[in-house]
């Protein structure tokens, strides 16, 4: 579905662009301690408050719940487009787990809090959840 890859590309532009922009300024001018905290906060409060509207998009276009519904009233193996789903679920959750890793890379000095906005991370959190479960209803109707 090119909607889904245009939501994770976009997700991925935004996110690197956040990333390019904090390590130009940590590394070309050695911008330290609050300085660099700061400017990791709200670059990555800019990136989180862009991503969202698509994560939450990707989430939607996929319903991944409708899915899961059917998949438990009328159990069979996952078809392509289920494990094509658990795919771009998947990839859209390992790019914020690694814009988050970089960003603590690039500011080792912040506290463990996470960089993400409170509304990404609670989509992110509810997401995980479904995707766990979609990863358990795949894996358990292609078992033998």
């Amino acid at each position: 579905n090119t909607a889904v890859l245009d939501c994770l590309m976009g997700m991925e532009e935004i996110l690197s662009f956040a990333l390019e922009a904090l390590s130009s300024a940590v590394s070309d001018t050695g911008v330290e301690g609050d300085v660099r905290m700061q400017l990791a906060t709200r670059l990555a409060y800019s990136a989180s408050t862009g991503c969202l509207p698509l994560f939450v998009r990707l989430v939607h276009l996929l319903d991944v719940s409708k899915m899961l519904a059917a998949m438990r009233q009328q159990p069979r193996a996952a078809g392509d487009i289920e494990v094509a789903c658990r795919e771009a679920l998947a990839a859209s959750l390992k790019l914020l787990e690694a814009f988050e890793t970089k960003l603590c890379e690039l500011v080792p000095d912040h506290e463990d809090s996470s960089f993400l906005s409170e509304e990404l991370t609670a989509e992110v959190a509810s997401t995980v959840d479904l995707y766990d479960s979609l990863c358990q209803v795949i894996d358990s109707a292609n078992e033998p």
